[in-house]
């Protein structure tokens, strides 16, 4: 029978000045988040995700362009797969995003993979 995720990730950044170029920028939270199904042993499709907000605007007399707030969305599809090497689990993983609902922040498509190790 197949398994069921979520896996939701919420995470606040707090950022501090640039002594070195009288830069702050804002402080942010971001929400990561993954729902998939196990259809194999060890394999999981799903869909990922995340949201971006800058909560503070930038600062410091570094700051030429104002003190504006990013913003950004994005969702693509996902998969990871579980497995045992040398006694530990090592998890690979692949995310695509595709970037939407953006504002003043680069913007547009990534792909992500990653390989962890539990100890």
């Amino acid at each position: 029978m197949a398994t069921r995720r979520l896996r939701p990730h919420r995470l606040p950044t707090f950022n501090f000045e640039n002594t070195a170029t009288d830069y702050q920028s804002g402080n942010e939270f971001h929400w990561e988040w993954a729902v998939g199904i196990e259809c194999l042993q060890g394999l999981v499709l799903g869909v990922v995700g995340y949201d971006y907000r800058q909560l503070t605007g930038d600062a410091g007399s570094g700051d030429k362009i104002g003190p504006f707030k990013g913003v950004v969305d994005a969702i693509g599809p996902g998969l990871s797969y579980t497995t045992v090497i040398d006694k530990r689990p090592v998890t690979f993983s692949l995310r695509y995003y595709h970037e939407y609902n953006f504002e003043n922040r680069v913007h547009g498509y990534s792909t992500l993979a990653s390989a962890t190790v539990r100890f």
